[in-house]
This record gives structure tokens, C-alpha cells and sequence, in this order.
């Protein structure tokens, strides 16, 4: 059955992340998720974009929960943040004018939800994302679950206003980094991307066991809000981190990795 899936190497983080929030248990698949073929929508079903296809086999009968409550059943038909919910997303039949055109992937198309994602006030209106990709929105959405589900063990947050900064420019350097970049991102590692207008930009790296140690996952969102840069590490890895931190270093740089680490914020300098 997976001749009709095609190439599904593009979900192996998204199956890392899920594994914690399954109760590190892995998706496996059952005769369950290829029920569509058999019935009167699969010639519909085979019809549509490959990621969308994709994914609707892998979450199909995924049930998440937090706090005792079934949030979530079923994601490849629904997604959902907290208590706030989204009409189905937009996938893009062109490439959009906030991404590269050489990222273009019809298989694979940038994708914009209509709804805020988490709900964001910008001028009185919710602001509307835009994913390179359709795995990048499904990215963001598992591992904004994951973070708020209580699955990861350790974080740091950081952040600078101060735009002279060596640490500020590095921020700047790895967002615009292309995400296929090897050499900057290193193995067991997937770069996703979104982005509101030419205002906003959040990168999320996730980082595979391949990175940070069989059986655990972390993940480092680079933020330019303007005139803020932010970074936020995440992990499951258990204290000391060190793999972890490794890691960080080898994608941040030693100046800014140090500075994530240690939390020391960039807030006493004039914004020019």
C-alpha cells in the first residue's frame, strides 16, 4: 500500500516528536490506516497533494490527550492548539513570495491556516502563518503539543534587542541559512519555517535521536520578531543534557550557543 504514499522520509522527525507524545510509543502502522483504499473516497484520497496523503495515513486513529481530556482524534482531519481550532489549512498551488522559490515542492507546497496559530493580535486582526511546507505546519503543530504537554524535560530561553550584538547577527545568519544546508544543520536534524508577511519569522530545528541519543528528541526555534531575536531550546534528554547541549553549540556557534545556555539575555543597548 505505501506505492500510493511515495516518499515518506520527510516525517521521520515528526514520528520522533510523536513517539513521547504517544507514551514513547512508535506509530505503527495497521491495516487501520489503509482503510481509505477500500472505500468509496479512496479514488479522492489518492488524488490529493502527496504530504497531505502522507500524513492522513500516519496520524489516521491518533488519539492525544492532556489532563485526562482527548484533545485531538484523528490529526490528518483536524488540527488544534489549546482550545482554539482551525478551519482546514490552504495549501499553496504557487510558490509564495516569503520563501525561496527554489524550495517549491508541488508534492510538498508552502500552506497557510486560516486562523492564528497560536491566536496572535497584530493591529486588532489574528494573524495568519505561512509554512514553507505542509510538513512544516504539521512540525510546528506536534511539537507546539509536545512542549505544552509537559513531555519536555529541560529548556532555555533567550533572547536580544540589541541589533549590533555578534549574537543578534548570528540569529539572522542561521534563519537565513537554506534549510537544506548540511553543513550547517548536521545529521538527525530537519529544518521547518514559517512566516507572517515580511514581518515575522520562526525556524524550528528538530533534533533526532541521531543528534541527541537513542530514544530522545530536542528541538531550537529561532525567532526574528523584528526588532527581537529570540531562541528557545527544548528536550526530552534527562539531566545532565550534555548531548543536548552539544548539539546546540554545533548549530549555534559557540558565542550564541554559550549565551542560550546561560540565559543571558541582550536588553541594555540602544536599538538603532
Amino acid at each position: 500500500m505505501l506505492e500510493y504514499g511515495r516518499d515518506f522520509s520527510r516525517w521521520r522527525p515528526h514520528l520522533e516528536l510523536l513517539y513521547h507524545i504517544c507514551g514513547k510509543w512508535p506509530v505503527v502502522l495497521g491495516d487501520e490506516h489503509f482503510e481509505v483504499f477500500g472505500s468509496q473516497t479512496g479514488r479522492g484520497f489518492i488524488g490529493e497533494t502527496e504530504a497531505v496523503r502522507q500524513w492522513k495515513i500516519l496520524s489516521r486513529g491518533l488519539t492525544l490527550h492532556r489532563r485526562g481530556q482527548q484533545w485531538l482524534h484523528g490529526w490528518g482531519y483536524g488540527w488544534g492548539y489549546g482550545l482554539h481550532r482551525w478551519r482546514p489549512p490552504t495549501l499553496l498551488d504557487a510558490p509564495s513570495p516569503l520563501f525561496p522559490h527554489d524550495t517549491f515542492n508541488p508534492a510538498d507546497p508552502p500552506t497557510q491556516l486560516n486562523h492564528a496559530d497560536p491566536p496572535t493580535q497584530l493591529d486588532g486582526l489574528c494573524v495568519r502563518w505561512v509554512y514553507r511546507t505542509y510538513a512544516s505546519m504539521v512540525a510546528f503543530s506536534v511539537f507546539n503539543w509536545l512542549s505544552d504537554g509537559g513531555y519536555l524535560t529541560f529548556s532555555r530561553d533567550w533572547s536580544s534587542r540589541c541589533p549590533a550584538s555578534a549574537a543578534f547577527r548570528r540569529v539572522y545568519q542561521l534563519l537565513a541559512a537554506p534549510p537544506s544546508d548540511a553543513a550547517q544543520w548536521g545529521k538527525g536534524m530537519a529544518v521547518f519555517d514559517k512566516k507572517y508577511k515580511d514581518r515575522w519569522h520562526l525556524r524550528l530545528v528538530v533534533l533526532g535521536s541521531e543528534a541527541v541519543g537513542e530514544g530522545h528528541t530536542a528541538g531550537i526555534q529561532l525567532a526574528d520578531w523584528g526588532d527581537e531575536r529570540r531562541v528557545n531550546v527544548y528536550t526530552t534528554e534527562s539531566a545532565p543534557h550534555d548531548r543536548t547541549r552539544n548539539a546546540v553549540m554545533r548549530v549555534l556557534g559557540r558565542q550564541l550557543g554559550d549565551k542560550v545556555w546561560r540565559e543571558e539575555s541582550e536588553y541594555g543597548c540602544v536599538i538603532m
